[in-house]
């Protein structure tokens, strides 16, 4: 099982500390700098080359001194052109590639093999040993790659509207869609002021602000854009988002190294080979769902104000803005303009959580401590066990409005650069790649992945009990 990083369990977790600890624990993997990028264990030097990448500067500042390697791959979808690039800053191979620590996990076959894998996880957690993928041109993600790249392109042709990003941009309906919900959005904040009783404004501007905090997160993948700043409309912040989700999240989903997994603990536990959670879960769940955003903002001004570890950015003013425009041209008072900033801020939280939780953490859904695989396995393949996607083309208009910018979640996770509305193009290659490699692709009603995750949490079968019991017995005779 993969060890966590140092900082794992800490309350109010910091995003720089994660990338600390992981980029020191990969130098010490790979024997490179800080001031080099590793891709499949060659080392670079890209310096010379931040002010051309295409995606901007700051990937290629914030990852200095890692090992970059799921990212390259899974931010590029023409690999020919793109290792022709990189070509040019090679310096050397890695001085010490050590053999694979351990391998990512496949679904799980029974509570004993969960107990095997749980028994190779360090005594003091202190230093992760990371996850292998790998990235064979003959695997499932470089075939799936190749069928998006033609389909893609094939979308690019026929387009009128050409683009420097070519069809992985957002479509004209995909921005007017955008500009509608910013538009509504606001009308739904004048709402707010101009009500004199009642929270239904703000319930609907939280209904709408969720919605552009999902557009928000899809455009956090690509070169700066101002669509980024829609998710710190919310309290989450985007520059922060880059590292959980972009970084840690898409690239290590269900591991001990996933950011996200660890953000809700100890609230909730979802990683297999973690502990079962108490009995009280049950009682206090809406609750987490509700402080999702407002516990993310307390952290950040904690880690700012009195920590000093995080630096202010200018759009963490945006969630002040909205509520210093409620509270002094609010016509119900500061007080009730504060009440429904909060409500809005809070049905955006849950919402959020509705969404998201159950794409990966529910019992479909690969985590850490399910049965190994005898080998690394594929990038691709990982992605597709480690999340989930919902079932939502004959949902209600209503229903569609909330959960798309997570829909098509899988083929998200394999290229995240290509805008989601775009993403509709490449259904049939994953479906072909899924035929070629004998995998299986499940889709599943909102509702079944929400009592899937809620069997995982309350561990459903005491899969988790029996798992650790074992486990305990196990120790106990040697």
């Amino acid at each position: 099982m993969d060890r966590a990083l140092p900082s794992r369990n800490a309350l109010f977790s910091c995003r720089r500390a994660w990338m600390k600890e992981m980029g020191e624990a990969q130098r010490e993997r790979f024997g490179h700098s800080a001031h080099e990028w590793v891709v499949q264990g060659k080392v670079y030097d890209l310096a010379p080359y931040l002010a051309s990448h295409p995606g901007g500067r700051h990937w290629l500042e914030l990852t200095q001194g890692m090992d970059v390697t799921p990212l390259f791959e899974s931010h590029h979808v023409d690999d020919a052109k793109t290792r022709a690039v990189l070509g040019q800053f090679y310096v050397r191979d890695c001085p010490n590639t050590p053999p694979p620590a351990s391998a990512l996990r496949q679904p799980l076959p029974s509570p004993e093999a969960s107990v095997a894998t749980q028994s190779n996880k360090g005594a003091d957690g202190s230093s992760p040993v990371e996850a292998d993928f790998s990235f064979l041109d003959s695997g499932f993600y470089r075939s799936f790659k190749r069928r998006a790249l033609g389909a893609l392109r094939t979308a690019e042709e026929n387009s009128k509207n050409k683009s420097k990003r070519g069809a992985r941009a957002p479509t004209m309906e995909m921005r007017a869609l955008t500009w509608a919900l910013l538009l509504a959005w606001l009308s739904a904040l004048v709402w707010c002021c101009s009500a004199r009783s009642g929270y239904v404004p703000a319930v609907v501007a939280g209904v709408l602000l969720n919605a552009l905090a999902g557009i928000g997160h899809n455009g956090m993948h690509t070169a700066p854009t101002w669509w980024r700043w829609l998710l710190d409309l919310s309290l989450f912040s985007s520059h922060e988002w880059t590292i959980s989700h972009c970084l840690s999240h898409h690239h290590y989903p269900g591991s001990q190294v996933d950011f996200e997994v660890a953000a809700i603990e100890p609230f909730i536990y979802s990683l297999y080979a973690g502990p079962a959670n108490n009995a009280y879960l049950p009682f206090y769940f809406w609750g987490v769902l509700c402080i999702l955003g407002p516990f993310e903002l307390l952290a950040r001004l904690i880690n700012i104000v009195i920590r000093r570890i995080q630096p202010w950015r200018p759009e963490h003013l945006l969630p002040g803005a909205e509520l210093a425009l409620l509270i002094l041209f609010g016509r119900s008072g500061a007080w009730a303009g504060w009440w429904r900033w909060l409500t809005m801020h809070v049905v955006s939280s849950v919402l959020l959580g509705l969404q998201a939780l159950p794409l990966h953490h529910s019992e479909h859904a690969w985590t850490d401590g399910k049965a190994p695989s005898p080998r690394p396995v594929d990038f691709g393949l990982h992605a597709l066990r480690a999340t989930q996607d919902y079932a939502i083309s004959h949902l209600p208009l209503l229903a569609k409005l909330v959960l798309f910018p997570y829909n098509h979640h899988r083929l998200h996770h394999l290229l995240p650069a290509v805008d989601e509305s775009r993403l509709p193009l490449l259904e049939g290659a994953l479906l072909e790649t899924c035929q070629e490699f004998g995998e299986d692709y499940v889709v599943y009603a909102w509702r079944d992945l929400a009592r899937g995750t809620l069997r995982n949490w309350f561990d459903v079968g005491g899969r988790k009990r029996r798992a650790w019991a074992l486990a305990g017995e196990g120790l106990k005779r040697e």
